[in-house]
């Protein structure tokens, strides 16, 4: 399973290629971070954002704050050479190809 992102609501007039290189540095640095569990992580995210802390087993609940972190580090890494921008961040979605 492949993971995809995209950079959304980034500043007005940002060339393509910069947006397409953002992206890749951001899933450069989380398959750096996370590597084989980067989709099991981001799995885990998704279960913890849709239930209670009691419905989800330990290993979930790290799973799912190893990518928090590995997000955030990620969203940095990405955005270096666009710079901050109070409305842009990355999407992340399963690509189940």
């Amino acid at each position: 399973m492949t993971v995809v992102a995209r950079l959304m609501d980034a500043p007005v007039g940002t060339p393509n290629e910069a947006l397409r290189s953002a992206e890749a540095r951001f899933l450069r640095e989380l398959v750096r971070l996370l590597g084989d569990d980067l989709a099991p992580s981001l799995r885990a995210f998704e279960a913890a954002q849709d239930s209670s802390a009691e419905d989800l087993t330990k290993d979930e609940i790290r799973r799912a704050g190893r990518w928090a972190e590995a997000f955030d580090k990620a969203r940095v890494v990405g955005m270096r050479e666009i710079g901050e921008s109070g409305e842009a961040y990355f999407a992340v979605r399963r690509d189940n190809q």
